[in-house]
């Protein structure tokens, strides 16, 4: 993993997961895409197309059900909406399937609140990209800023150190690619 650092910071577009990515794929930040600047919320479908085209594969997220306590009731229903979907209702599931998953170089992307634009009372709670390891010891903040920060956001209510969600995402391996 090379340890790339974000240079936008900012609460609506920085770009904590561009450097997150970068970082994670052993690239330079300029030729990672800043994926929160896609028009219309697309940065999803374009995180999914660059990981496939540089050999990798998203394969879920992982999201911690005690994040739905935080956000209130509206994200309650979203929440168990997705828990469904995971199958993931308690927190061993989420512990045990992210052993279970290589990651890249066993880390992987996640996503914990943010240190500095967190506020409850804000409609949408801002996240930060983070890299963490299966034990869900943060590696590396693409911050500067929270090189040496000792606990993120609501990290005693969450668990996991203060981590909302986990990106499962893989290298293909060779018999993949020459499908593909």
């Amino acid at each position: 993993m090379k340890k790339v650092y974000q240079t936008v910071i900012d609460k609506t577009i920085g770009n904590c997961m561009q450097a997150t990515i970068a970082s994670l794929l052993d690239l330079e930040l300029n030729v990672v895409p800043n994926f929160i600047l896609e028009p219309k919320n697309n940065w999803f479908q374009t995180m999914y197309r660059f990981l496939k085209d540089n050999g990798y594969e998203f394969n879920g997220t992982l999201y911690n059900i005690e994040d739905s306590r935080i956000r209130g009731e509206y994200h309650s229903s979203y929440m168990e909406h997705y828990n469904k979907i995971i199958n993931s209702d308690n927190k061993d599931n989420n512990l045990e399937r992210l052993k279970n998953s290589k990651g890249i170089d066993g880390f992987f992307y996640a996503s914990v609140y943010s240190p500095r634009f967190v506020n409850l009372m804000d409609k949408h709670l801002t996240g930060h990209a983070v890299i963490i390891d299966s034990s869900f010891n943060i590696v590396h903040d693409p911050n500067p800023n929270y090189k040496d920060i000792i606990k993120y956001p609501y990290a005693d209510e969450l668990g996991y150190n203060g981590v909302i969600d986990v990106f499962l995402i893989e290298k293909k391996n060779d018999e993949e690619k020459i499908e593909n």
